[in-house]
Formats: C-alpha cells, structure tokens, sequence
C-alpha cells in the first residue's frame, strides 16, 4: 500500500508568539508542503489554553484554499458538540465549494478541559452530542429536501442546504478519536476516514487497527486501512544528535507545561502505573509517538510503525514551532526528498544527505 503524507497543525504556538505572525508561519508551511508533494494538510480548532489559537478551522482553510491549489484540506477536526449541526454542514458545504472540492471534513468529540468548560459541556456528554451531532450532519447532506429531527441535545425542523456541496453527496468525513475505540468503530461502521490524533502509543494505534478491521466485517465492509490518518512527530534533520538538539527545548515546553499540564499525560503510558517522571522525550521516541532524527533514523522508525501496527493510508506529521521557521521547513523537506521516496517503496538503501555551504 503507498503511504501518503500530510502536515497536520493543532496548530499549537509558544504562548508569547505574535499571533499574527504564527498563523502566517503556518500558512507558509502549507504552501511549501504543497510544493513538496504532501497530499494533506489538517487544520485543528480549540477555544481555550492560549496556545491552540484556531477557534475555527474552516476559516483558516478557506484562506489556506486561496493560496494554494491542488492538497487536500482537512479540518482537524470540527468539535461536534461546540455547534450546531446544520451549522457545521452548512459551513462544509460552503467551503467545499472555495476549495473546489479539497475539503475533507474531519469531525470528533473535543478533547480540550478548557473548551468544554468554556461552553458548559460536561466531559460525559462530548460523545453522545457528537454521535446525535454526526446522524444530523449526514441526513442534512444526504436528504434532497427539508429534514427535521428531534434528539437530546439539538433540533432541527424543515431545514435544507441553501448550497449543496461541491462533492456529491458530501465531502469526505473523517472521525478522530485518541485512546478510546469509540471513533474507530464509528469510522467502520459508516465508512468515514479513520483519523489518530496526538501521542497514541503504538499499542494503542494497533487497538485502532484492530477494531476498524473486526467492525468493518462485522458490517459487510472493506477495511479502512487505506483510508486511516496517522498523526505523529516527525522531525528530520542532518543528524539525529541535531534534530533533538533543535527541538528539545520547544518540545519540553510544549509537553511539561502544556500538554502534560490539561492532564493528558496518561494518554502516552503504555503502563497506566508508571511515574509521570518517566514520561520523558525519549520514552516518547521509544514508544512510537515521535519520529525524530537523520533520514535513516526516521525511515528506520516509520518502517517499524507500520510493521508493528499493519497497513494504514495516510502518515500526517504534527507541526510545531520548536525551533525557527527555517529549520522546520528544512525537515519539511529533508522528509519529501530522503524519507518518503524510500517508505513508498520501503526501501532500505542508505542515503547521504548534502548539505548547502
């Protein structure tokens, strides 16, 4: 199976960063994925913490539409439970039509403390609003007239699409789910894109695997597999002592006082007794999360991935700003050019990089 690429942005920036001047950091980064040839690029949405700064990721993509042309925009992803249904598939089918058919709407629960205090949700409620929120959206793209429904959480009395999709019936969906099975039960179920978020350990991505290929023949269907997004670290550079010399302090921030701070440390144990203190950079490198160093180091790395966890479609890397834009952009590239080539043919031929004087 070719394995495709993607860039993936929470997008999480330092808390002191010009806002301005990060999200133009990030449309840069996609512009330049394009150039390389990544397939995709995904687009979060968060409401508090200060350090996810994109309340609304179907904005940022209708911009992001403007000043590219051919990838493929995800939104990574559409919290369920913080809008309306028919707003959401409204708002799709509109920027289905600006990114001429790119779109690929991804959609799942929120995972964010702050954001469901921010909007009075309680943290029991997230899945059963985004299941009642995912049958809405559908019969609103699937029905050629009025529709109307009456559930637990939201109504809807005789509404139709003003402006049906660019795609037919709809856009893509993808569902993202982090350690639950929940998702991926629902993404074999209905036949939407599987989508792995954050820092799942390897152990938890084969659970993934495993239901999408059990439920989906369970339902007379194909398995997914070729459809399933990946999201990991990747961080490319001349040599591995280099990358992580170039990322550490970034990283250490990013996970210790953010991410680790909202309580989202448990999600990376593969021990669910083990000492917070050894949830450490590294134990993160060792046990699948992240893919950092030279281009054999992460050849090496995804190879192993996708040995451990069987076929999936779609690798999308996390973006950060860890280290300076160009250097970022460099592992972009040295990514496109050194690692992809040799994982879609899963070749093991050893690679020298050269370097610019």
């Amino acid at each position: 199976m070719e394995l495709k690429t993607g860039v993936f942005f929470m997008p999480e920036h330092q808390p002191d960063a010009n806002p301005t001047e990060a999200l133009m950091r990030d449309v840069d980064q996609i512009v330049l994925a394009e150039e390389l040839g990544y397939d995709e690029a995904w687009v979060g949405e968060h409401h508090s913490g200060g350090r996810e700064i994109v309340p609304s990721a179907e904005i940022m993509l209708a911009y992001v539409a403007a000043v590219t042309n051919k990838i493929k925009l995800g939104t990574g992803v559409v919290s369920l439970p913080y809008h309306h249904p028919f707003q959401v598939a409204e708002r799709a089918a509109f920027l289905d039509h600006l990114t001429k058919g790119r779109l690929i709407l991804g959609i799942g629960a929120g995972g964010l403390p702050g954001d469901m205090e921010l909007f009075d949700i309680k943290p029991e409620d997230t899945r059963p609003m985004m299941g009642e929120s995912l049958e809405m959206i559908l019969k609103v793209f699937n029905s050629n007239g009025p529709v109307s429904h009456k559930g637990k959480y939201w109504e809807m009395n005789d509404v139709e699409l003003n402006v049906k999709p660019y795609q037919t019936p709809h856009p893509p969906m993808a569902i993202a789910g982090l350690a639950t099975l929940n998702s991926f039960t629902i993404a074999a179920e209905k036949g939407l894109i599987p989508l792995s978020v954050m820092f799942s350990p390897v152990h938890i991505l084969k659970q993934h695997g495993e239901v999408l290929d059990r439920v989906a023949k369970e339902n007379g269907r194909p398995s997914p597999r070729p459809d399933w997004r990946i999201t990991r670290v990747v961080y490319v550079a001349e040599t591995t002592e280099q990358a992580w010399a170039d990322i550490r302090k970034g990283a250490e921030e990013t996970y210790y006082d953010y991410l680790f701070g909202i309580g989202l440390r448990p999600l990376a144990k593969v021990d669910p007794d083990m000492p917070d203190e050894d949830v450490t950079l590294e134990y993160m490198a060792e046990t699948g999360p992240w893919i950092i160093g030279d281009p054999d180091e992460c050849v090496r790395k995804i190879n192993k991935l996708r040995e451990e966890i069987g076929d999936f479609g779609t690798l999308l890397i996390t973006q950060y700003d860890w280290t300076t834009p160009e250097k970022w952009k460099k592992s972009l590239e040295l990514f496109a050019k050194y690692v992809k080539p040799r994982i879609q043919k899963d070749s093991a031929i050893n690679v020298t990089v050269q370097t610019s004087k």
